[in-house]
């Protein structure tokens, strides 16, 4: 009876872990079609203003297209990890079942 609540408590673990994966997954693919609709309409922005407002404009823009660029690598790196967690479950079960 406790194998079977175990299998089932670590099979709900395992599910959750590839969840987490294929939400990362959706976030990064958010915020990179993020960035490029922010970059492509910065870029039309920019060159709607006066040639001396440009420069900051740009600036302002490069900025905020940094921070996004930041939180997608940070994103990537969650995805990398949650990847690595979710492949050594699974090799884990894989030797549990050869154990039987």
């Amino acid at each position: 009876m406790t194998e079977a609540k175990a299998t089932a408590r670590h099979e709900k673990m395992a599910r959750s872990k590839k969840e987490k994966v294929e939400e990362l997954r959706f976030r990064i693919s958010t915020e990179q079609s993020s960035y490029g609709k922010k970059k492509a309409d910065g870029k039309q922005r920019i060159k709607e203003l006066p040639k001396e407002e440009r420069p900051a404009a740009k600036a302002a823009l490069d900025t905020e297209l940094a921070g996004i660029k930041a939180n997608i690598a940070k994103l990537k790196e969650e995805l990398k990890e949650a990847k690595a967690a979710v492949k050594a479950d699974e090799a884990k079960s894989k030797d549990a079942k050869k154990a039987q």
